[in-house]
């Protein structure tokens, strides 16, 4: 490199895992030794899934009875959901972990998580509920250019593996200001919108926090199915943005006029 471009770089700067992990987002997970990245491959190949009737995946894995099961043993969460009604905080500014709100919904509260590292906004990964294999896709603040490149190609992934879909819905939109307009933030939200429009597979949102409407086109869709949390508000935008954007009220410093009509038309009277 240093003879290439004159550019002094390590090899892990270069293209070390910490870099394709959490900044370029061409690695999905950074294995700690070779066991774990052992275990992490098999983790991703029991994913897939069989194929099932019409070339599509059946929501069981390999060994967990695959197509035409007859049975499928359902394994409740570990934390009682119940306690949904208080992960969500009163307050909308308090910021919280959707995955908090996660491990009281999924089997075992347990979720495959995609590129964990990358475009850490979105939570993206696989997991069951009621023995159903589901895409989750759950956000953790702002839509970045990274959560949303992240958020297409799990979509995608999920789309061709035939697995339905469950936004997780706390959103304010994509990041906007003139850096972020700079990286293009733009097209990559596009690609997630285009993705989620294209998906062919069931959708079922479950709002909770703020919603947006105005910012939140990405998650919407004909064919999704919408769920309300206890503590969900719907917006066009947040009161602190609309205040901020609305015209203040200025006095007329004219007097009011009058208006009167005759057969010529309208004119004007003095005050």
């Amino acid at each position: 490199m240093k003879a290439a471009t004159g550019e002094d770089v390590s090899a892990e700067e270069l293209g070390g895992g910490d870099l394709h992990t959490s900044k370029s987002g061409v690695a999905d997970s950074l294995a700690e030794s070779e066991a774990h990245a052992a275990a992490l491959v098999r983790r991703a190949i029991a994913g897939l899934g069989r194929s099932g009737g019409g070339g599509s995946s059946s929501p069981e894995g390999p060994g967990e009875g695959g197509a035409g099961a007859a049975a499928v043993d359902v394994e409740p969460p570990l934390f009682d959901p119940s306690e949904l009604r208080g992960v969500v905080p009163s307050d909308r500014r308090t910021p919280w972990d959707a995955r908090s709100a996660l491990a009281r919904v999924l089997d075992g509260s347990r979720l495959d998580e995609f590129k964990p590292r990358y475009g850490t906004t979105l939570v993206c990964g696989f997991a069951k509920i009621f023995g159903q294999r589901v895409g989750v896709l759950a956000n953790n603040g702002p839509l970045f250019s990274e959560a949303a490149l992240k958020g297409a190609h799990f979509i995608q992934l999920c789309e061709q593996r035939r697995v339905p879909l469950l936004f997780l819905q706390n959103i304010q939109g994509f990041m906007v200001g003139k850096e972020y307009e700079a990286r293009g933030i733009a097209k990559d939200g596009a690609k997630m919108v285009t993705a989620v429009a294209c998906a062919s597979v069931p959708k079922v949102t479950l709002l909770v926090g703020e919603f947006f409407v105005c910012f939140s086109f990405d998650f919407f869709c004909r064919d999704k199915e919408k769920k309300t949390h206890p503590r969900e508000q719907i917006n066009l935008s947040s009161s602190v943005q609309a205040a901020a954007t609305a015209p203040a009220p200025t006095a007329c410093a004219a007097a009011p006029t009058r208006r009167t009509f005759c057969s010529r038309g309208p004119t004007r009277a003095c005050p």
